[in-house]
């Protein structure tokens, strides 16, 4: 409860864009959220009985962050070409970190900015495997994430190459832009225009994310009204004991 409440909280804080610091292309707004809220986020789950679901220890509280990767996606054009296209690999506006639980990597948090630009949670489990192969990340490498396949991917700005094994089943090698493109065209060029394919790689639990955000507010009014009527209740109750 105490972190739903932080994150009404936040999204109220975050309602504005933030620019990016001038050393970083992480926006100040998610590096805000990620403080202010990814431990009790994850100490909400460490306390759950699905603890082991999330690789969590339910006996420590020793949770710590990396930082944030910024993570990538495809544009409709780069998807749906058959004119190979260098250009394409877009933000996705979510960044994401590596979730530490006594010092090793055991899941990945993620925050997204909103079409409204308030930062709100992301998804929370995006596995071990993403969080040991994040905790190991360069610097100046990018990670690519293509949604449908589950697929993450190294990008450089020049080639992509497989991060994950699901990528690596798909694409064994390192292929500069150009030719990566032509594979993402060959993949999907038969499937129906659903909002998985193109601009729709981009936020995975956003959907998720947006739905969970109205069911808090729901019951964040509902309480509040809860409230009021009690207070009413007792106020009317006190009037009526002093007239008698």
């Amino acid at each position: 409860m105490k972190s739903i409440i932080m994150v009404i909280i936040g999204l109220l804080v975050f309602s504005t864009v933030t620019p990016a610091s001038a050393e970083s292309d992480i926006p100040q707004g998610a590096q805000q959220f990620a403080d202010s809220f990814f431990l009790d986020i994850v100490k909400e789950h460490v306390h759950a009985a699905h603890a082991g679901n999330f690789n969590l220890n339910p006996n420590s509280e020793n949770i710590t962050f990396g930082s944030l990767h910024h993570r990538y996606t495809l544009s409709e054009e780069f998807v749906k070409s058959n004119i190979a296209v260098e250009t394409g690999i877009i933000s996705s506006k979510e960044y994401i970190s590596v979730v530490y639980q006594d010092g090793k990597p055991v899941n990945v948090i993620g925050t997204y900015e909103n079409e409204a630009g308030v930062f709100a949670l992301s998804t929370f489990g995006y596995g071990l495997e993403l969080a040991k192969k994040l905790d190991n990340l360069k610097e100046d490498e990018k990670i690519l994430y293509e949604a449908p396949i589950d697929a993450w991917y190294i990008y450089n700005g020049k080639s992509v190459r497989p991060l994950t094994a699901s990528a690596a089943m798909l694409m064994n090698e390192e292929k500069n832009v150009k030719d990566f493109q032509k594979v993402i065209y060959e993949r999907y060029k038969n499937e129906d225009n659903n909002p998985e394919m193109g601009g729709g790689i981009s936020i995975t639990g956003s959907d998720e994310s947006t739905s969970s955000f109205k069911s808090i507010i729901l019951y964040f009014v509902i309480g509040v009204l809860g409230v009021a009527v009690l207070v009413l209740f007792f106020i009317n109750r006190r009037l009526k004991n002093k007239q008698m």
